[in-house]
């Protein structure tokens, strides 16, 4: 895993190339030639070393956990997860439905984490999505830790990739 590090290029601002998609000629052949340089504010945005982006949204699935029913010790163990990466709590909402399955919501500065679960399968569903320099993988190995769960299944997507001239990140 490389370090993520936050980007900070020409005062915040970067410039990239991008297809207008409000062009007149959009939809037509001519128009993926069509780029002009748009001024974007990167005070945000993070890099791995080889893409920019706004975060990181890591979706992940753990089955026989025991905690499916268990909302409020499973509210805290995401909060104390959470803790752990230096994201900034605003606050959290979670519902239990009757059959004891649970839907939660942990809303963040840097944007949101969620859970939903299905006691009737030992499913429990995750969502962790960070902006900057907020690492969910520590949110995600603290989880995986204290659930222990029998079988997962995680997907990592990066949100807002800006495709920029490589150039620009060695300056």
């Amino acid at each position: 895993m490389n370090e993520l590090k936050k980007v900070t290029l020409n005062k915040n601002y970067i410039s990239i190339k991008s297809v207008r998609n409000d062009h007149p000629l959009n939809g037509d052949e001519r128009t993926k030639k069509f780029y002009y340089n748009e001024i974007f504010d990167s005070s945000y945005m993070i890099t791995d070393g080889d893409n920019i982006f706004a975060g990181r949204h890591l979706l992940f699935d753990f089955w026989n956990t025991g905690y499916e029913k268990r909302m409020k010790e499973t509210r805290e163990i995401m909060i104390e997860g959470l803790r752990e990466t230096g994201a900034r709590i605003l606050y959290s909402h979670f519902h239990e439905f009757g059959i004891g399955g649970f839907t939660g919501l942990i809303m963040l500065q840097e944007s949101h984490a969620s859970v939903h679960t299905w006691p009737e399968s030992h499913l429990m569903t995750f969502d962790i999505y960070m902006c900057g320099t907020c690492d969910p993988e520590i949110s995600f190995r603290y989880y995986l830790q204290k659930f222990s769960p029998v079988k997962m299944s995680i997907h990592m997507v990066r949100r807002g990739v800006v495709e920029i001239d490589p150039l620009i990140l060695s300056k």
